[in-house]
């Protein structure tokens, strides 16, 4: 079974609370794993694991510091499929983004259905 590890910070707030209610009620066939402080999300990232293939990572990334860390720590999101949520659209934002080499991204201000039928087909093929 396919496994979503979900990383919303501790202080994204109602927006955070609201996209993982989401997220658990439009989820199928996946179990999900939630991590509220990069510290421990880096921690199950670095673990050994033979089915790392069989995990999605979703990034709700509710501000440009929070993508700031994120990409100071890049290396660690090598190899993994990962879809992510962004504060904005601007231009520093897209452009570090895309080292992550995301399998499908969004913003904060579209709403989150795309996110959920995307997730569904990664979990499905």
């Amino acid at each position: 079974m396919k496994k979503l590890l979900v990383f919303i910070h501790q202080t994204a707030g109602e927006k955070g609370k609201r996209f993982l209610s989401i997220i658990q009620d439009r989820i199928i066939n996946a179990t999900i794993e939630t991590f509220h402080t990069l510290e421990a999300f880096e921690i199950k990232l670095k673990q050994k694991n033979p089915y790392f293939d069989q995990q999605i990572l979703v990034l709700f990334v509710d501000t440009q510091v929070r993508l700031d860390q994120f990409y100071l720590k890049k290396e660690i999101f090598l190899d993994k499929k990962i879809v992510m949520v962004l504060p904005d659209k601007t231009a520093e934002t897209i452009s570090k983004v895309h080292r992550f080499f995301p399998r499908y991204f969004t913003f904060i201000e579209d709403g989150y259905e795309d996110i959920c039928d995307v997730l569904n087909k990664m979990i499905t093929h």
